[in-house]
């Protein structure tokens, strides 16, 4: 990655590198935006069997130096707080604990339309909405929110308010008493 007072726009994503995760949709999506906004950087947080197809992948596009491979790290508190746009390119997905973790640290979203996802992000409203393993999708949804700064914070508040009132430890303690209370009376 570039020295910090270069980069402009830092764009992130966490999760296992393997297949079903879709980074290569989203590094060869990253390496269309570079060209229009040469100064976004791409943090790429977790570790896994294709990280050295990856990292060949980002040399072959050109963008060795914009893209940063941090490897597993136990706290990615750090690394939400530093990004502008979280994205989750995901080809397959249950319940998507890392964008619960973007929304939560107030961040605008892009993701793919797979499993889960759909519950957590209502397209334009907590985030923006992709077609999972299309790149172009990708581009153009990035494109969108590198564009307008406004868009991404709106996107940021209302994903932290959501997640705040759905996913709080609160509602959670209140779901497993319901539970335990409906087994018991059963």
């Amino acid at each position: 990655m570039r020295n910090a007072s270069t980069k402009t726009l830092v764009l992130g994503t966490v999760g296992r590198l393997s297949k079903e995760k879709g980074h290569a949709y989203l590094i060869e999506a990253f390496s269309k935006l570079i060209k229009e906004y040469p100064h976004a950087d791409l943090i790429i947080i977790g570790d896994g069997p294709l990280r050295d197809e990856l990292e060949r992948q980002c040399v072959s596009f050109g963008v060795k130096d914009m893209v940063e491979f941090t490897g597993y790290q136990d706290d990615v508190s750090s690394f939400y707080s530093s990004m502008d746009i979280f994205i989750s390119p995901s080809l397959v997905e249950h319940f998507p604990i890392a964008i619960l973790e973007a929304m939560n640290h107030g961040k605008a979203i892009a993701a793919t339309d797979v499993g889960g996802t759909g519950h957590l992000i209502q397209d334009r409203d907590t985030g923006l909405l992709m077609k999972p393993a299309s790149s172009d999708d990708i581009y153009r949804k990035l494109l969108t929110l590198v564009d307008d700064s406004a868009l991404r914070l709106f996107l940021g508040d209302n994903a932290r308010r959501f997640v705040r009132a759905n996913y709080s430890l609160e509602k959670m303690v209140a779901s497993y008493r319901k539970v335990y209370e409906e087994v018991i009376a059963a």
